[in-house]
């Protein structure tokens, strides 16, 4: 058809070429839609212009969403479940000495599983590891991030109290991690990485507090040293800090709970 002509004809041209763009519009949206959950990318139509999928961008004590558009290729796959061979060894520098014999305050923090969870109220053995952040496969960690002591491997720890759960379990402890990050962050991890335990979130830095335990600053944010804390009816009888490797911490509590029952 051409787009000239006769009023009726250049009206019939108005409606094809407007009909045209909406076709092209709504199958841009699916592509980049498809691509999202390809990628396992978040995505939301009324954000970032309709444009999909979302950035995460460093803010606070978590990466949260940037709505800017970019090139879907362009964004690397980061692989969190490995760690470099040259990462620097933490050193033991005392800010966990205090805690042995304190009792867990009794806190009710939010977490994962849509509950608030009591520290201080568990029976038996509770083994809570508690790391700085955990990073998301299209997110390029904070700047400078494998340079800092015992900052990279929350998710090889993550993955690792998952693979050992039962045996914790057996052991009559039960594992709960914690971190900074809001609970919306957390979830997005545990589901992924298919956690069978909750997380919590200390967004207020209440348990820190309480405890007094150690923290780093990274990239603008205020994040815990990784230090693993088992507590028997409500009271420290061990730490394991500085941990490295990170994947090393649930056979550690293990070999500790077989020698203490």
């Amino acid at each position: 058809m051409r787009c000239y002509g006769a009023k009726k004809e250049s009206h019939r041209c108005d409606v094809l070429l407007w009909f045209r763009f909406l076709l092209a519009r709504t199958a841009r949206w699916q592509f980049l839609r498809s691509a999202a959950e390809l990628h396992n990318l978040p995505c939301s139509h009324s954000e970032a212009n309709n444009d999909c999928p979302v950035l995460y961008s460093s803010r606070g004590n978590g990466l949260t969403r940037n709505p800017r558009r970019f090139a879907l290729m362009e964004i690397p796959m980061v692989d969190l479940t490995k760690t470099p061979d040259d990462l620097p060894i933490p050193q033991d520098d005392g800010l966990a000495n205090h805690l042995i014999g304190m009792v867990l305050p009794n806190l009710s923090l939010p977490a994962t599983n849509g509950r608030q969870i009591d520290l201080g109220s568990f029976k038996d053995f509770l083994v809570i590891y508690c790391y700085p952040m955990t990073g998301q496969p299209h997110v390029a960690l904070p700047e400078g991030w494998d340079q800092i002591p015992g900052a990279r491997g929350c998710t090889p720890q993550s993955c690792s109290f998952r693979d050992h759960y039962q045996e914790l379990k057996a052991l009559k402890a039960e594992v709960v991690g914690l971190s900074v990050q809001t609970t919306d962050y957390q979830k997005e991890m545990a589901e992924r990485l298919h956690l069978p335990f909750p997380v919590v979130s200390d967004l207020d830095f209440k348990f820190q507090k309480a405890l007094n335990l150690p923290t780093f600053l990274a990239a603008g944010m205020t994040l815990l040293k990784r230090l693993t804390i088992i507590a028997k009816d409500g009271k420290i009888v061990t730490v394991h800090y500085p941990i490295f490797p990170s994947d090393s911490d649930p056979p550690w509590v293990i070999d500790y709970l077989k020698n203490h029952p």
